[in-house]
């Protein structure tokens, strides 16, 4: 039996060629998207919906969703593997909790989609955030518990918080100049174990085989990073062994920016909601989104969740559009898509795509719009009110 889902809004913004539709349909077959338009036939046995805006499910492209919770008793975060500085070996679909209140705190927000980090969160209260020079690997979940990608990339940090977390652990390296080495050498270990020259050992060989891909150019490595000298030695490394950075956090990228969209390198920005928490975060400000959109840099914004509630994604949207930001909602669905590998699925409504829906009662970046549908694959999984 064919299931058929109808959407009516007042205005459709698509993020496609159609552009912005007023009067218009959506009409969802089996999970995908079928038509758009103005003028398209409903079957009789669809169900139908209808909203005031309609826009693309929304995609947070950095959290810690279900690897974290919101409250925790650990004494470290389960995203990170304490005894060992370097696992990019390990997933997090291995460790993932679908029954997290976060993806249906996620679906009250609008979110159809989040990667999902190796790591922690920031936080509001430890001493020392918790991350490792390379905490394992990410996943591109829907929040309906779908995993669309369970190996999207390989999750490293440098700076500050990495180097402080092993000082604390009393785990070498405890400098810059050490994480940075640490990471030279395992990719040159993998280009040689690669190039067969250097001979396997069962430790190794599974954080080897975990960076070939990167190498090879199959996914990124999503870069804990907050300060410009951080930053610099991040691409030139990137330079060094050919790998795609994807930078997180990126707090000082303004800075950088016009060398980061010559570079061609990617940023997700974020949380915007969270104090200056540490030297790392002293030129944490609204403004960068703006100015990253102003030089072409292709970036998103993310909540970091639980460090900032993932359903408040489209605050920390708002938030930067009042300081310069243009077209905020472009940043959480077709940049973040992109940035996420998962364009070719969601990120904007065009037949073919999955039906990943999000309904609003007005403007979606204004604080008193609220969601009234999220739409999954075609499947209401939200309903407001």
């Amino acid at each position: 039996m064919v299931n058929y889902l109808a959407i009516e809004g007042e205005e459709i913004r698509t993020f496609s060629e159609k552009g912005v539709i007023r009067k218009g349909r959506i009409l969802i077959k089996d999970g995908k998207i079928a038509k758009v338009g103005r003028e398209i036939d409903i079957p009789a046995s669809a169900k139908t919906v209808a909203g005031e805006v309609v826009v693309p499910g929304l995609i947070d492209a950095h959290t810690h969703l279900g690897i974290c919770p919101i409250e925790s008793s650990d004494r470290q975060p389960p995203g990170v593997d304490a005894s060992d500085p370097v696992s990019p070996h390990l997933r997090v679909v291995d460790g993932l909790n679908p029954f997290d209140e976060g993806f249906k705190d996620a679906l009250s927000g609008g979110i159809t989609t989040a990667v999902v980090s190796a790591g922690s969160p920031l936080s509001w209260a430890m001493m020392v955030e918790a991350v490792t020079i390379m905490p394992g690997q990410n996943a591109v979940v829907k929040m309906n518990g779908r995993i669309l990608n369970e190996r999207s990339g390989v999750k490293m940090a440098v700076g500050e918080h990495p180097k402080r977390f092993l000082e604390s652990l009393k785990i070498p390296p405890t400098t810059r100049m050490g994480i940075i080495s640490v990471i030279r050498s395992y990719l040159e270990k993998a280009k040689l174990y690669t190039d067969k020259e250097i001979p396997e050992t069962e430790k190794e060989k599974p954080k080897l085989e975990a960076i070939i891909p990167l190498l090879k150019g199959e996914y990124p490595a999503h870069i804990h990073v907050h300060t410009v000298r951080d930053i610099l030695s991040v691409l030139r490394l990137s330079e060094e062994y050919m790998f795609n950075p994807v930078l997180v956090h990126a707090t000082e990228s303004h800075m950088v920016a016009e060398k980061l969209a010559e570079r061609k390198v990617s940023v997700v920005f974020g949380p915007v909601i969270f104090p200056r928490r540490g030297r790392e975060l002293m030129n944490l400000t609204a403004k960068t989104p703006g100015l990253l959109e102003e030089k072409g840099v292709l970036f998103t914004i993310s909540t970091d969740h639980p460090a900032s509630p993932i359903q408040y994604l489209l605050i920390n949207v708002g938030l930067a559009e009042a300081e310069g930001l243009r077209d905020g909602l472009r940043t959480v669905t077709v940049n973040a898509a992109k940035i996420a590998g998962v364009f070719d699925r969601v990120g904007n409504i065009e037949p073919g795509k999955d039906g990943d829906i999000a309904i609003f009662d007005g403007d979606p970046t204004e604080i008193d719009s609220k969601v009234t549908y999220t739409i999954v694959d075609g499947s209401i999984e939200y309903r407001g009110g």
